[in-house]
Parts: structure tokens; sequence; C-alpha cells
């Protein structure tokens, strides 16, 4: 791991808070995002077939880059429990979960407007003006109405870390 110069926290500075919040909530995103786009190879057939689609499958290859809707869910869940082995089902809802998670806002936690997976990650907008991305191993969160989403303006809103 390289080395990192240390975080400087002062009570003098007013933004020593804001700093530390934005270093923890990093620390969060980075394990939030931590294996999005996982693929589940040589699934039972009974399994691949009831996938919800989700993009590009091979074989019995199939990945959650989606949000997966309750009726899916539980047409999947069932031929789980029926098919697979307990250790595949855990980490079918673990990523489940996970897609749940990453469609929230992360500014007002309402369900996003749009949410959309890219090549070797996802594209989010919500209502509020909040973009949360994954991509080329990068996660921006932002805030589109601010004309400078910086530090200083938005203190630990606006994120930007290396997965």
């Amino acid at each position: 791991m390289p080395d990192r110069p240390g975080l400087r926290l002062s009570p003098l500075d007013l933004y020593a808070e804001e700093a530390m919040r934005t270093l923890l909530y990093a620390w969060l995103w980075q394990h939030r995002v931590a294996g999005y786009g996982e693929i589940f190879p040589r699934l039972p057939n009974a399994v691949a077939d009831a996938w919800p689609n989700q993009g590009d499958v091979r074989g019995t290859d199939r990945t959650l880059l989606t949000p997966i809707g309750a009726t899916d869910w539980e047409r999947l869940e069932q031929v789980l429990n029926r098919h697979a082995y307990p250790q595949l089902v855990e980490k079918v809802r673990a990523r489940k979960q996970q897609l749940d998670n990453l469609s929230r806002c992360p500014s007002c936690d309402r369900e996003a407007e749009l949410f959309t997976p890219l090549d070797g990650g996802f594209f989010a907008r919500c209502q509020c003006g909040s973009t949360w991305e994954l991509r080329d191993r990068q996660f921006v969160l932002t805030d589109t109405k601010m004309k400078d989403p910086s530090f200083a303006s938005l203190g630990r809103r606006p994120l930007r870390i290396a997965t």
C-alpha cells in the first residue's frame, strides 16, 4: 500500500470535522462498491433460466448489474433455494442487497431516477441533483446543481475515490 500523508487535524481548522467525515465516507463507499458486476459462473441451468435479464450473458454465466424488481427477485430466490448450494444463494442475496443500496441516493436516500450499467461500472442520477458513478475503478459522487462542486462549497458531499 503506498504511503499516504497523514490527515492533519487542528481545532483551528474549521474544516477538520468535514475532512474526517470525507475520509470515513470514502472508506465506506470503497466497501459499498466492492465486487460490483461480479460474474456468477456455471450456474445450474434452472437458475440461469430464472435469472433476470441483465444484458450480456455467456452460457450459464450471469451477473447482476441493475437492481432487481420484487417479482423477478421472488422467482429467482425460489429457484435459487431449490437448485443452488447455500453459499451461492448467500452471494446472490449479498449482490442484490448491494444493488439496492447503490441505487439509493447518497444525499437524500431516494431511489435513483436513473441507474444505468456502464462498461465496468454504472451511472446513477437522483431528482435532487446528485449523481454517482463507478467508472474505470473510480467512484465519483457529485451534486450537479452546484457551479463549483468542491470540498470548500459542499464539504464531504462531493467525493472521488479509487476502488
